[in-house]
């Protein structure tokens, strides 16, 4: 089958097809004798919305001659995602420098169902998708569709309310919690999780940050009131990286567990009470675990919200969120019968100021390629040192909305002394 949309033609791999789809069947419900009769594939996510992978949306109806999973001549229809890696040679490159694809296998093989147990064992909901199978050779991974059980990615242009947002965060807490847990019985589970967005180790993203920096520092030299703010951050373009990996290090004398890392509302499937987008949410799946990495919980905290909420929340209610964070991993930590040292609001909040810098470069330099981004401007372009690159790194900041946020944050991280 051939989609075609407004700007893209879309073709299913040649790969996907009936023996792919029926040995990894056949493996997960472990009956070689079932047979998929129909099937059909589109794509799951729009261009743009996943950059490091192609992710299919695979309805299969198939049969089985029995064992105990399938009753013999049962006829049955599922819905699958099966995420390749992309094709796209720079994409290939980063993929391999932070290990995307081993990275997320493994934490869908070895982790997510640890932490599933463990909460199914506590009466609370699932966070993550099932696993159905996976192609290491082809680098592909197939695993339960949610959507076909009411959950769905909201807009996020928006940004979450106050109440939404509290209702994120308890099950983000929920998740750093059970993976701090899950440390302090296995103290090397996540030994290979090393590498988040800004890294020591990988650095295929070390030239954004300053580069996107200069298309800010050119948008507000036009402004006369923010003289004093140019000159600031002309003194924090050569620096910006060297601090993000500050702030991303390992402390060991803080509280530590595995970060997510790409917390923004795509990554977020939701389920609604009766389906609506205006009810209160039923329960979160988390998704995307490509660039997950142990170090301090508060790395998502400032990601998620200065990507993810309504721009009246940013900053002015920060404080109250994180705060309402630590209530709820205290509380889960305690229910799980923690037995590390927990930190004290105190503690936390002063752990938390100290990455201030990944507030700034979360709300100022990556939400805006995020949210006002084009499909012409891909990374190769954007990384590139030159008026072609600047041009598409200024695009991010059309618009009022994105000029508005830099007018706003901009002194309010300066005034916390990130700058200095």
């Amino acid at each position: 089958m051939v989609e075609t949309g407004s700007s893209v033609t879309y073709s299913p791999p040649q790969w996907l097809d009936k023996k792919f789809l029926d040995e990894h069947l056949q493996k997960y419900h472990q009956n070689m004798e079932i047979q998929v009769i129909n099937f059909d594939v589109k794509p799951a996510v729009g261009k743009g919305e996943n950059y490091f992978s192609c992710i299919h949306r695979v309805n299969v109806t198939f049969i089985s001659s029995g064992n105990n999973a399938t009753k013999k001549g049962d006829t049955t229809n599922i819905s699958l995602i099966v995420k390749e890696e992309s094709t796209d040679e720079w994409l290939v490159q980063t993929s391999a420098q932070f290990h995307i694809f081993d990275k997320e296998t493994e934490f869908y093989r070895e982790i997510s169902s640890k932490i599933n147990k463990i909460l199914n064992e506590l009466g609370e909901e699932k966070l993550f998708a099932e696993l159905i199978g996976v192609c290491k050779l082809k680098k592909i991974m197939i695993l339960e569709d949610l959507s076909a059980d009411g959950y769905r990615i909201l807009p996020v242009k928006d940004g979450f309310n106050f109440e939404e947002t509290k209702a994120l965060l308890k099950r983000i807490a929920t998740f750093h919690a059970t993976c701090a847990v899950l440390q302090e019985e296995k103290s090397d589970i996540f030994v290979t999780f090393k590498y988040g967005h800004i890294s020591r180790g990988a650095d295929a993203f070390k030239d954004y940050y300053p580069l996107t920096l200069d298309a800010v520092i050119e948008i507000i030299s036009e402004w006369p009131d923010f003289a004093v703010y140019v000159e600031k951050l002309r003194r924090l373009r050569n620096r910006i990286y060297e601090l993000g990996c500050q702030a991303y290090d390992l402390n060991l004398n803080h509280f530590n567990t595995l970060n997510h890392d790409d917390l923004w509302g795509p990554n977020f499937m939701i389920k609604t009470r009766d389906g609506s987008p205006e009810k209160p949410f039923e329960n979160v799946k988390l998704i995307d675990f490509q660039f997950a990495y142990w170090s301090s919980p508060t790395t998502d905290l400032f990601y998620f919200l200065n990507s993810s909420v309504n721009e009246a929340l940013r900053p002015e209610r920060f404080d109250e969120l994180v705060q309402f964070y630590h209530e709820q991993l205290v509380d889960f930590l305690k229910r799980l019968n923690y037995k590390k040292r927990i930190p004290t609001w105190p503690e936390f909040q002063e752990q938390y100021y100290e990455r201030r810098i990944l507030g700034f470069i979360s709300s100022c330099l990556i939400q805006p390629f995020m949210l006002n981004n084009t499909e012409e401007a891909t990374f190769d372009i954007i990384l590139q040192d030159n008026d072609i690159g600047l041009k598409a790194r200024r695009g991010f900041y059309k618009g009022d909305k994105f000029q508005e946020n830099l007018r706003k944050l901009i002194p309010f991280y300066d005034q916390l002394g990130t700058f200095d």
